[in-house]
């Protein structure tokens, strides 16, 4: 899979520049191989509409607790009805589209996909690394809540030297490594989010061993202050969002977004992350069961086919056993009559 070497999406080989990032593709793609575990990762990039004043809300990693809007200030629940849409729209592209299109997406699978979902949704997911690279979950109001999140197949890139980054699957969750830097993070699984499929969410806030900082507010009105919670010491508000080594103890401490408005009035903006995937999709399970149920029925089929045959056979012989006892009772019968003529012609 050709990927774009400045954010990591699939690039299309029919477009001239990245859709995600706009980064031209001449000299920009970057030749990535199918990892040597069952993984699969796709780029997530949206948010909601605050219920309170009408304001975007970034989605910017995964959680049932909530998302403070940066513009009202009012904590916004984005349930698991909500995130279970996007989780299994995301492992549905990541399983059927990542790498170009698997081994197992032959003709009769894209037949049986256009049975079970939709033709148009079909073209679509075909599409994907020929002249598309994203598919976007949205443009609903469900549950009170709208949302609007692009999904697009792909592979992260390391923040130093942008080199691709190798995953890898953890005790814990995923494993990222860049064999050009020797970088290594390791990401975890949202504890709340019941996914089997899931691995990990590979977003700063769920970053392995990166602790939370301190976040203090000095007197009313004035500007929150954030410490390390290792020596608690004061860190650089520009920091925010970002895992960082702090100044004074090296400790890797990290100011999750949800924070950031607290510490600095700043709204979230919007920033793109990764999940990783495991096993079939819920998608290509409903497929490949249909792909089942067509080869029994075939198979069916030619058996039922293959009986009514051996039926015909034996009755054709079983007809031809009958007219062949039929002939020769018709040539004893005819031989006798014949002999009695014969006998009654002498005694004349």
């Amino acid at each position: 899979m050709e990927i774009c070497s400045s954010c990591g999406s699939i690039a299309p080989t029919s477009n001239d520049s990245c859709s995600r990032c706009y980064s031209p593709f001449e000299n920009n793609r970057v030749q990535v191989v199918p990892p040597a575990e069952d993984v699969q990762m796709v780029r997530l990039f949206g948010g909601f509409t605050c219920r309170s004043c009408g304001s975007q809300v970034a989605l910017n990693h995964m959680t049932l607790s909530g998302y403070l809007c940066g513009n009202c200030g009012i904590q916004q629940q984005f349930d698991w009805e909500l995130w279970q849409q996007i989780v299994e729209h995301a492992h549905n592209t990541a399983d059927i589209t990542g790498f170009g299109q698997p081994e197992f997406a032959d003709e009769s699978f894209w037949r049986a996909f256009e049975e079970k979902q939709d033709e148009d949704i079909a073209r679509m997911f075909r599409s994907i690394g020929r002249d598309k690279s994203t598919l976007t979950k949205g443009n609903s109001y469900f549950g009170g809540v709208a949302f609007e999140i692009d999904v697009t197949p792909g592979n992260p890139l390391c923040t130093v030297c942008s080199a691709p980054l190798q995953p890898r699957l953890h005790e814990n969750g995923l494993l990222l490594q860049c064999e050009t830097c020797e970088i290594e993070h390791v990401y975890r699984k949202p504890s709340d989010v019941p996914y089997n499929g899931l691995v990990a969410a590979a977003a700063v806030e769920h970053r392995d061993g990166a602790r939370e900082v301190t976040v203090e507010t000095v007197s009313s009105g004035a500007a929150a202050v954030i410490r390390c919670p290792e020596c608690s010491g004061n860190l650089d508000v520009n920091t925010l969002g970002e895992v960082v080594s702090c100044p004074f103890c090296s400790a890797s401490v990290v100011v999750p977004s949800r924070l950031m408005q607290q510490v600095n009035g700043k709204a979230v903006p919007k920033r793109a992350w990764w999940v990783a995937f495991t096993g079939k999709s819920p998608w290509r399970i409903e497929v490949e069961d249909e792909l089942g149920r067509q080869t029994l029925r075939r198979s069916r089929e030619r058996a039922e086919m293959e009986r009514r045959r051996r039926q015909e056979a034996d009755k054709a012989i079983r007809d031809a056993e009958k007219q062949r006892r039929l002939f020769r009772i018709i040539m004893i019968i005819l031989a006798l009559l014949t002999a009695a003529v014969i006998v009654a012609i002498f005694l004349v």
